[in-house]
């Protein structure tokens, strides 16, 4: 009996141990499809068929339904009898008065609306009996169709926003057959609320400097434990800064208590402090570590978080379901967590807490008998069972009908098909017309379609995406982007030492990829894969490794004068990217070109000839030598045009630059590129070759074509390798615009404010002060798809400037500028620059110029205001010699809050000339002709104060006849 009683304890702990749950207010939308994207009240309105919900309740005269609302106010339901119900009568259902306190943005109220066939409507909370709203309908409108809205007159101002969760289970039930048993289950749905399902709400959330009131975790039945840690799941619903309090107290005034900020300052960080607060609620921060962290909240769906405190002081953060936090700091006083409360800043923030450490749903199967936990079978949906180990997305068939054609002779992949002509279901639109297709099968249902019966010959459609997942919310380049964990993903593949994913790309061009070590990397390093069109060679063999050469008359880009041949090349990698060519596959025993490029630690490239025999000897004949620091990079790819002249000359020139940043010459032998191969020294690489040459040259390459392409990455370490089919449609052409939409009286005469909508070609520049802040600085016009009309008073800005010595200082190649000046005998440029002192600008013939002479001009030195010209030689990044050319006193001729904007020009006869705006005589001039070097590179530097640099100038705009603001400011020209 003895033995029993402690089976019995023992089973009980464990049972709460796991499922310790709690009912909270958002238990009344479980099994609720989630609405959250609901628009403005004169919006247009998306209405869906009632007849499409899994929840409709019957009765004798009348059909009804359950809805819940979430918002302060205003939740509106319209419903009528057709989809699109404009010019047409609809019923529009809201509270307009004597019902006080009816909606709250802290939980969400389940109606019943029930309509009947005689044209009374009701609406009632559910649960009571009694409808809080009553009306008759003489028109009978049905509930055909319904949608919902929301007033937003005041919705800046107010920030009120309402979301409706939609089609609840109601009392009648379906019977789902699995597995030989029989289960009556609600018919139910899946929303983003599930996840604070048998959470606690926190209530009356206090403000920042309130008098809170801590709580003891000691109290909480879900709380984690292992040998080094505790942790607690806590789930936050609002727009930004839902803060967390950890103390040692249950009173922790006077003493330290921890802070952890997430989602602050407008959504964008995340933060942990230690703080010590007075009794009076005045209090001092000790930052311990603050990260980006953009769009982490949402007052659309709450997000889960798991606290895990570290008995060494360690604190992290982390997004329920992944394992990497996105928050981590140290605290050396080692704060425990005995006590806790919450906050808020500016908005409205709900707290869910002492969450289950488990999903509840796992353990709603678990029936307790004779002492024993027995696993009941958990009976699923025949389609959740079916898609176990595939995505929905809008390319699947995921219904089945009795009702369908059956095409059950299927071809081959590569035999001739019969396509078919006639089918009785079409669907239509303004716009377009679809089909609803159900695939039988394991794998690879693939379809066609195209503009003839036998298209043979001609191009057709093909869907091939099988059991992914859609991503189709794709953002711009420079905006905040979500990173999601590749844990989270069905279908990883994964070898001894690289992990694999296989990835789809729709569109027209310009597919980009980016992956990182965080759910925020920013501050931090991220690979990018951003090469169109390329093959990718990532299986880069070691240096005396077999080699592996391609021909290159296979290769479909490959451009040609009538001297010379050209290929279209990308390395991405630290350093030592290794490409040779020669005459043969196997040039073993005969000579070949070997390009070192950024080797010895990437800072310098070199040319050889070199002699290989089969047991991988062999001779080098050293060509050219050249510094090239830094050319390399382990996460963004360097991409080049590689020409080889028939009289053996080789240049190697970056995409969007005319110079080569290398060239040599080697006419006794003019080995020509009829193969080729890409190896690696010491660490690992990623070749990107046959790449579309953009210039138009090849058919293949131009944008005109559809082509398939090859796109990839690996990472430096070669842990990890991404493969993914990209297809590159047909560009559109040039789209129309300039359409008004809406249209005011008044235009000028007496003046009235524009509308959105009334000019849709014209063109806001922004100018981003920080992340959450921008500023309107130019404006411009809207000429086709791909360009845009705008104001020449801008300059392109250079602020993160490089120390005098910097191994980063980088050269720009003027030939890329827009803004170059030229006359019979001169080169000129027009340049600005913001900062106390210290302006350093140098320019010479070549991209790197270690070892050859520079110019170089110092603006302001500190000492007694002089400004130096010194011609410049450098044979490394800190090794240099000064020849002082000119020296002049140039008092206040820098200003840390107004741009001196001034025109740099060149003569061929080494006189050099610096010429303020609006003035005619130059403030410095200066002439070298021992050296007479042209403008063909430019370098800016600093020497111990921050600068901002401004180049590539309008040549013919004054500086002083326009506002200082936008020529600081507005990068776009």
């Amino acid at each position: 009996m003895k033995l029993l009683t402690v089976a019995v304890l023992v089973l009980i702990a464990q049972v709460f141990d796991i499922a310790a749950s709690h009912t909270n207010p958002f238990d009344v939308i479980r099994g609720c499809k989630q609405h959250d994207n609901v628009g403005s009240y004169d919006a247009s309105l998306t209405y869906f068929p009632t007849s499409s919900l899994l929840n409709v309740g019957y009765a004798v005269n009348s059909k009804y339904f359950k809805i819940g609302i979430l918002g302060p106010n205003d939740g509106i339901i319209r419903y009528g009898r057709t989809m699109f119900p404009y010019d047409k009568e609809v019923v529009e259902i809201v509270a307009e008065f004597k019902t006080p306190n009816l909606l709250s943005q802290f939980r969400p109220t389940m109606f019943l609306v029930e309509v009947f066939y005689n044209g009374t409507v009701q609406v009632r909370i559910g649960g009571q009996n009694h409808p809080f709203l009553s009306f008759s309908d003489d028109r009978r409108i049905p509930a055909n169709y319904i949608a919902f809205t929301k007033w937003d007159k005041e919705f800046v101002k107010l920030n009120r926003r309402s979301y409706i969760t939609t089609d609840m289970k109601l009392l009648a039930v379906i019977t789902i057959v699995l597995f030989v048993q029989v289960l009556d289950v609600p018919a139910t749905h899946t929303n983003s609320f599930d996840v604070i399902r048998g959470c606690r709400q926190y209530e009356n959330v206090g403000s920042y400097d309130a008098s809170l009131k801590y709580f003891p975790t000691s109290s909480l039945l879900n709380v984690g434990r292992t040998d080094e840690s505790t942790y607690f799941k806590i789930a936050i619903l609002g727009p930004n800064d839902g803060i967390i309090r950890l103390g040692k107290f249950l009173f922790p005034y006077d003493t330290d208590v921890l802070e952890i900020i997430l989602g602050g300052w407008g959504n964008t960080k995340s933060a942990g402090k230690r703080q010590h607060r007075k009794a009076s609620n005045h209090c001092t921060d000790t930052q311990l570590v603050e990260v980006q962290t953009p769009n982490l909240m949402s007052q659309l769906h709450p997000t889960m978080f798991v606290l895990e405190m570290f008995h060494n002081g360690t604190v992290q953060v982390r997004i329920d379901g992944q394992d990497h936090p996105f928050l981590s700091f140290i605290d050396d006083k080692r704060i425990p967590a005995n006590y806790m409360v919450f906050t808020k800043w500016n908005k409205d923030v709900i707290f869910f807490y002492d969450c289950p450490l488990t999903n509840v749903d796992t353990l709603s199967n678990s029936l307790l008998v004779n002492c024993t936990t027995v696993k009941q079978p958990l009976v699923l949906p025949v389609l959740k069972i079916a898609s176990k180990f595939t995505h929905q997305n809008r390319h699947e068939a995921v219904v089945s009908r009795s009702d369908c054609s059956v095409c059950s002779i299927i071809g081959s992949y590569g035999i001739a098909h019969e396509f078919i002509r006639c089918l009785l279901h079409v669907g239509h639109t303004d716009y377009s017309k679809y089909f609803k297709i159900a695939v039988l099968g394991t794998n690879d249902g693939i379809i066609r379609y195209g503009q003839s019966m036998f298209p043979h010959g001609k191009v057709v459609m093909e869907i091939v995406i099988r059991g992914c997942k859609l991503h189709d919310n794709a953002r711009n380049y420079d905006t905040v982007l979500k990173y999601f964990p590749t844990l989270s993903l069905l279908h990883v593949g994964r070898t001894s030492n690289s992990k694999y994913f296989k990835i789809g790309i729709l569109g027209p061009n310009n597919g980009i990829i980016r992956y990182g070590e965080s759910m925020f990397p920013y501050d931090k390093e991220v690979m990018e894969i951003a090469i169109k069109g390329c093959l990718q060679f990532d299986d880069v063999p070691g240096y005396n490794d077999t080699p592996v050469y391609f021909a290159t008359n296979t290769f479909r880009n490959v451009g040609r004068t009538s001297n010379s041949r050209y290929f279209r090349i990308g390395i991405v990698g630290a350093n030592d990217g290794h490409i040779r060519f020669g005459r043969s596959a196997f040039p073993f025993d005969e000579e070949v070109v070997e390009l070192v490029i950024s080797g010895w630690s990437n800072t310098q490239s070199v040319a050889r000839r070199q002699l290989r025999r089969r047991n991988q000897s062999f001779n080098n004949q050293l060509l050219k030598e050249a510094s090239t620091p830094r050319l390399l990079h382990r996460s963004r790819p360097l991409v080049f045009r590689l020409e080889v002249f028939d009289n053996g000359r080789v240049q190697l020139t970056k995409d969007g630059e005319r110079r080569p940043f290398f060239e040599y010459s080697d006419s006794q032998n003019a080995i020509p590129p009829d193969y080729m191969g890409f190896f690696k020294w010491d660490v690992n690489l990623i070749y990107f070759y046959d790449c579309p040459l953009n210039d138009g040259s090849t058919g293949t390459a131009g944008e005109d074509r559809a082509f398939v392409a090859i796109m990839a990455g690996l990472s430096c370490s070669g842990c990890l390798a991404l493969f993914a089919s990209v297809v590159l449609l047909l560009q559109a052409s040039a789209q129309r615009c300039g359409q008004v939409q809406v249209l005011k009286q008044g235009l000028i005469f007496g003046g009235t404010s524009s509308t959105a909508g009334m000019w849709p070609w014209h063109v806001a520049l922004f100018h981003r002060e920080s992340v959450t802040r921008t500023s309107y600085k130019c404006g411009g016009t809207i000429i086709n798809r791909d360009t845009i009309l705008t104001a020449v008073h801008g300059c392109l800005q250079y602020d993160i400037v490089p120390e005098y010595n910097n191994v980063s200082l980088e050269y720009f190649a003027t030939d890329t500028f827009k803004h170059v000046g030229r006359t019979h005998n001169s080169k000129y440029i027009r340049v600005g620059m913001v900062g106390p002192t210290d302006g350093i600008i140098r320019f010479g013939k070549h991209r790197f110029p270690y070892g050859e002479i520079v110019t170089e001009i110092y603006l302001s030195g500190q000492l007694e205001q002089h400004s130096e010209i010194n011609r410049q030689s450098r044979t490394s990044i800190s090794e240099y010699t000064n020849t002082l050319i000119k020296s002049q006193l140039t008092p206040d001729v820098l200003s840390n809050t107004r741009p001196m904007m001034f025109r740099l020009e060149v003569f061929d006869n080494g006189n050099v000339m610096l010429t303020k705006d609006g003035e005619k005589r130059a403030f410095m001039e200066f002439n070298d002709d021992n050296s007479r070097l042209d403008l063909d590179y430019i370098a800016f530097a600093k020497w111990n104060h921050d600068a901002f640099y401004y180049y590539d100038c309008p040549l013919h705009t004054d500086s002083n006849r326009i506002d200082d603001t936008v020529l600081l400011r507005c990068k776009l020209a």
